[in-house]
């Protein structure tokens, strides 16, 4: 049966025990007295206690409505003057959504004892619902009958301003959207038509997807290099592109595991269509879905066609350099030409090295280490299984005659990679992989001996005969290994 008091006080029955000046909320009103506890955070209270109850049963609430101030158990710190807002477990703050009242004295720690001043407290991010006339109509003249909403302008955080048209927008009722100046921002109807580009702030999501599923934002996470992102959907991971006759397809597709794009057919778009990325991080992929050939292109010609069958190269085909065969100072500083190349075709990969003696010296005793003069270690690199395989084989050639310098050139491998110009390469750890004698352009020198992986490569003096600078001479080394 409903009551009603004219006092500040009420008689509840507490569900547990409750401490002094907590605020409460109704959690049960089928009981006889109705049932409370503490309120939360997000829930206006009826009121609070005055005393402890130490355990289920009745208790006197002071009202929420009651005259006067009332005392509350704070959070930490709220200065006096200031909004009091609820908070867990009964108490207040100074921060949140629900609006208790205004702090009357200053406090500054946890559990501190605070006098406020009670207000209507209400969730102020909750919607309020207004009149439900049927019509509500602000300047009814006959020409453009209008409707101007505005938020407080002293207001502070988020705002929504909603607007409710009939069930369906007819071709003859508008929503318009204007700027503060006149210009139309938006006008929403059967269509909604943006009139002028209109600028979106940086890290804002323009979000598409009852769930927020896909986002574009311009990101300025990365200080350094701002830029547009398209974030995917989390389940799909997939971002299509097709014609508009198509965009409504159930592709048929099962969920990603890495965002993918998939760019489709016109004729076929449900089976035919070229999709890029599933990058896991170790692999990505190219894979031309329902079709046969896949093509590189320079200006409208295929440089490379890849089928099931073969690969096509039309064009010329180059190794670019690879640096990983790296000789020491006393050849790199003062060789004309020194160029290093790593190529490898399935399992077998060819390592090639082309130097130009040029400014390099020939010491004045036999086996005494090419390099230039007093200028550091002379080694032309070291050999890894790595970067050159297991070598098999290899071969010098000279492409130009040596000149000035010891024509009789013979290649070691050793160990170490201190050996430097005219010092003796066999006080190294070393082994001989050719004996070439005098060379002449067009010499080929098989090599008779591998060097061993981590080795280092040296040319030599094969006679000694003069301690000179080459005024020419280029060779070519060549070593094929297999893949480990």
């Amino acid at each position: 049966m409903s009551q009603m008091i004219e006092g500040p006080r009420k008689t509840y029955l507490a569900a547990a025990a409750i401490g002094v000046n907590l605020r409460v909320k109704i959690t049960d009103a089928s009981t006889a007295l109705p049932t409370i506890n503490v309120a939360g955070a997000s829930d206006p209270s009826i009121g609070t206690t005055e005393a402890a109850v130490l355990a289920a049963g009745p208790v006197a609430i002071l009202l929420a409505n009651a005259q006067g101030t009332r005392k509350m158990v704070a959070t930490g710190g709220i200065t006096g003057g200031n909004p009091v807002y609820a908070a867990a477990a009964g108490k207040v703050a100074s921060t949140g959504t629900v609006v208790e009242g205004s702090a009357m004295e200053t406090v500054t720690t946890l559990n501190d004892i605070l006098e406020v001043l009670g207000t209507h407290n209400s969730d102020i991010s909750t919607a309020i619902a207004g009149t439900t006339a049927p019509a509500f109509e602000v300047d009814n003249d006959a020409s453009t009958p209008k409707i101007a909403l505005s938020g407080q302008a002293g207001g502070t955080g988020d705002f929504t301003t909603t607007l409710t048209t009939e069930a369906t927008l007819s071709a003859d009722n508008e929503i318009t959207v204007p700027e503060s100046d006149g210009d139309v921002l938006a006008a929403l109807a059967l269509a909604q038509t943006f009139t002028a580009i209109k600028t979106m702030d940086d890290d804002i999501d323009f979000a598409l997807g009852a769930s927020d599923d896909a986002l574009l934002r311009f990101s300025t996470a990365d200080t350094s290099n701002p830029a547009l992102v398209l974030a995917v959907d989390d389940t799909s991971q997939q971002f299509h592109i097709t014609d508009k006759a198509a965009v409504d397809t159930d592709w048929a597709r099962t969920g990603g595991t890495d965002p993918e794009v998939c760019i489709h057919s016109n004729t076929t778009p449900i089976t035919d269509y070229l999709a890029i990325g599933n990058h896991d991080g170790t692999t990505a992929s190219v894979d031309v879905v329902g079709g046969t050939t896949f093509e590189i292109k320079i200006a409208g010609t295929a440089e490379a066609t890849f089928t099931a069958a073969a690969t096509t190269l039309p064009g010329q085909l180059s190794a670019l350099e690879s640096v990983g065969n790296t000789a020491g100072v006393g050849i790199t500083g003062t060789a004309t030409s020194f160029v290093t190349s790593v190529e490898k075709i399935g399992s077998l990969i060819k390592t090639t090295i082309l130097i130009d003696l040029q400014a390099l010296n020939s010491g004045g005793t036999a086996d005494d280490v090419i390099g230039a003069d007093g200028a550091g270690v002379a080694h032309l690199g070291q050999i890894t299984t790595a970067l050159n395989g297991t070598i098999i084989a290899g071969r010098m050639t000279c492409l130009e005659t040596p000149a000035t310098g010891d024509d009789d050139i013979d290649v070691y491998s050793a160990t170490e990679n201190t050996g430097v110009e005219d010092t003796l390469v066999t006080d190294l750890t070393e082994t001989a992989l050719c004996n070439s004698g005098d060379l002449t352009a067009g010499s080929v020198i098989p090599f008779t001996a591998v060097p061993a992986a981590n080795s280092y490569l040296y040319l030599a003096g094969g006679t000694g005969d003069c301690d000179l600078t080459y005024s020419a001479g280029i060779l070519l080394l060549e070593f094929w290994g297999k893949a480990a």
